[in-house]
């Protein structure tokens, strides 16, 4: 079966201006620059005509999004121990795709049976910039969809991306999402003084993240 990409947007923050610059805690450079991906498959049992309609899912996103500015960044090396998330006038990937296959023909231990790669958000060559993906697969006869994203590590561990997710799926459902928690993260940050420890640490927390994202 071939997958057909259909819709292909950035989600822009419509209230951070394009050179705003995120500074990053030490503390997130430790595992690197990996993506994690969150899963969720929804069956259009009732056949609803507007099932998780295009319009909906894209402008919950936007207003996430503006809760959570950071994640329509990209990744940018300022130093050999520092990175920053760079606005860039850049945005979220959102892509959406049509799979031609009702999703009844699926076995009922699926997903567990079969995730295609197609579905998932490996679709990007620049994946290491990219702090947050989005892929949604529908599928034939409007009998359901794959909500696939992934988040970079640098920029949240998996509540991070939990509360993410839930304020986009609160706002995608027309409700309000409570606002987010505050995170200053130079309160995680070596001192300025002590910032020479990085360099000398046997154990270099940017060695594996600053090459891919200088390449």
């Amino acid at each position: 079966m071939v997958t057909e990409n259909t819709v292909d947007l950035f989600i822009k923050p419509s209230n951070v201006s394009s050179d705003v610059k995120h500074q990053l805690s030490d503390t997130e450079y430790i595992i690197g620059t990996t993506h994690t991906q969150r899963v969720f498959f929804y069956r259009n049992d009732a056949q609803a005509t507007d099932f998780m309609s295009t319009e909906r899912l894209v402008n919950g996103l936007q207003l996430a999004v503006d809760q959570y500015p950071i994640v329509a960044g990209r990744f940018v090396a300022v130093s050999n121990s520092d990175l920053e998330v760079h606005s860039l006038d850049s945005g979220v990937p959102y892509r959406e795709s049509h799979f031609p296959q009702d999703i009844s023909e699926f076995s009922q231990d699926w997903p567990e049976s079969c995730m295609l790669p197609d579905w998932q958000t490996n679709y990007r060559e620049d994946l290491d910039r990219v702090p947050v993906l989005v892929h949604v697969t529908r599928f034939a006869n409007n009998s359901g969809v794959v909500v696939c994203f992934s988040g970079n590590h640098v920029i949240s561990d998996g509540t991070g991306l939990s509360m993410f997710a839930k304020s986009w799926a609160t706002f995608a459902r027309g409700e309000q999402s409570p606002p987010p928690s505050h995170h200053d993260r130079r309160l995680l940050r070596i001192y300025a003084n002590k910032r020479h420890l990085v360099n000398e640490s046997p154990i270099p927390l940017l060695q594996i993240s600053i090459p891919v994202l200088r390449s």
